[in-house]
């Protein structure tokens, strides 16, 4: 089978056939029950129906009941950690000993979820609020805007992408706090909005799979090494949940032509 993202639930449909033997008991079970579990299947009255009260579901034990010959065995594949799982399924019916149990197994291969993404305004130069035009350069998770000036402003539009997750917190950190004085212009999304120490600190309630921000950056003092450092996390399990982006720009002082 594919591979599944960590964080996904895949429902299956096996028709089990005893072949003319009545089927007693269906065992299901993982090579590794720290990367995934089974689920039942949510449907009450199928799960009544189909398999004895003393089923130990948890253990992956269903007993069959009436005596059926066919049965369509419905359950799901919660993947939870990346790695390597195969499924084992054993039917065991009413057979003579040599022929009353099958096995059947499928790998389940589960890939890392991906992480959140954080992308920069499009396009090439971007228009501060003196009407300078900053080039942009993109290399990788850095990112480099042209030389912004002491008493001039830029507003920057961030996007924040969960991808296959929700996003939960954004944070904001520059490299100096007096450098720049950095606005974020809608917090109306935000359930908390504060700063902890040189960190900004945005959270949301886990709603949002996409999110576009618009900050202001105005220069006031001169730092040719001024950045900000962006972190975006989501509700994906472990560490996958967790991007991080830099931005650069220099904080130079004004020019003024003759």
């Amino acid at each position: 089978m594919d591979s599944i993202f960590a964080g996904d639930t895949a429902w299956f449909r096996i028709d089990i056939d005893g072949v003319f033997h009545a089927l007693t008991e269906i065992t299901v079970s993982l090579s590794d029950n720290s990367r995934a579990e089974i689920l039942l299947y949510p449907d009450e009255a199928y799960i009544g129906s189909t398999f004895l009260s003393g089923s130990d579901f948890s253990a992956g034990q269903f007993l069959v009941a009436g005596g059926r010959t066919r049965i369509p065995f419905k359950f799901g594949y919660h993947a939870i950690q990346s790695g390597a799982n195969t499924l084992t399924l054993e039917a065991r019916s009413q057979a003579s000993d040599d022929y009353s149990t099958n096995n059947f197994s499928l790998s389940l291969p589960i890939r890392r979820t991906p992480p959140p993404q954080i992308r920069f305004p499009m396009g090439t130069t971007i228009v501060t609020e003196q009407d300078d035009s900053l080039q942009i350069t993109i290399v990788s998770a850095l990112h480099q805007l042209g030389a912004l000036a002491i008493g001039d402003a830029v507003v920057l539009n961030i996007e924040f992408d969960g991808i296959r997750n929700n996003l939960t917190r954004l944070t904001m950190t520059p490299t100096n706090r007096t450098d720049a004085e950095i606005t974020v212009l809608d917090t109306s999304i935000f359930t908390t909005y504060k700063l902890s120490g040189d960190t900004l600190r945005m959270e949301m309630n886990g709603t949002f799979r996409t999110l576009e921000l618009p900050i202001r950056v105005y220069g006031m003092s001169a730092n040719e090494d001024f950045g900000i450092i962006f972190r975006a996390y989501s509700d994906a399990l472990f560490d996958y949940g967790i991007r991080r982006m830099e931005l650069r720009t220099p904080i130079t002082e004004l020019t003024i032509l003759d």
